[in-house]
């Protein structure tokens, strides 16, 4: 157990100093853009720091402790996206940009969604089958899916960004690539909840379970 401990204590050295080098880039080019009176780019630089912060809100918010990958992970997510995406206008330099990253948030956001539904029936010791698992894990990460394309569309009609591209066709192209994502993590998470995972979704997992008192 002590070596689980210092093994934990380890990566998560590394994951922050990685997870705040991101964000001080970000502030950086923030400070550079309000230097140059560039005021989109200084808005979007903005939006991308604080949206780094998303997994401490949901720490502060849920009473929970987040693996440390998984805050990386949507610090880099945010990185690639809005910053390198936007800023760097990335997404019209590699039309395959935007469908890897959606493909990346589908599997992020479904494994918040088995985090959360491991949680419950661990708690509640609900006694359901594995395709039922997978269903619920499937839906909740479609839903925060939506929910994304919704902000989206309220930046670029807000804001006059343009974050949807081509509009429709792009919203519904980012849902489908993103159901690609939710389902492979639905298909994983399911399977865990029956039998026990493999690699790093069983080490991640291991580690919550640890870091929040669920398991000894």
């Amino acid at each position: 157990m002590l070596s689980l401990f210092k093994e934990i204590k380890s990566d998560e050295s590394v994951m922050h100093l990685l997870l705040w080098i991101l964000r001080v880039v970000i502030l950086g080019t923030a400070l550079w853009a309000l230097f140059l009176f560039s005021w989109q780019s200084f808005f979007l630089a903005i939006l991308a720091y604080i949206l780094s912060f998303i997994p401490e809100f949901i720490e502060y918010k849920f009473k929970t402790v987040l693996p440390i990958e998984f805050d990386f992970a949507i610090a880099l997510f945010v990185f690639l996206s809005v910053f390198l995406g936007e800023i760097g206008d990335v997404y019209e330099r590699f039309f395959w940009w935007d469908a890897v990253l959606h493909l990346a948030s589908g599997f992020m956001l479904g494994y918040i969604a088995f985090l959360w539904l491991y949680i419950q029936v661990k708690r509640a010791k609900i006694d359901t089958s594995s395709k039922i698992h997978g269903f619920i894990i499937f839906c909740v990460a479609m839903a925060l899916g939506a929910l994304w394309e919704v902000f989206e569309f309220a930046m670029d009609q807000i804001f006059g960004l343009n974050m949807q591209k081509s509009g429709l066709l792009d919203t519904m192209w980012d849902l489908i690539v993103n159901s690609l994502g939710a389902l492979s993590i639905a298909l994983i998470g399911a399977t865990y909840m029956k039998h026990g995972g493999v690699g790093f979704i069983r080490k991640s997992t291991h580690r919550f379970l640890l870091q929040n008192g669920l398991i000894e």
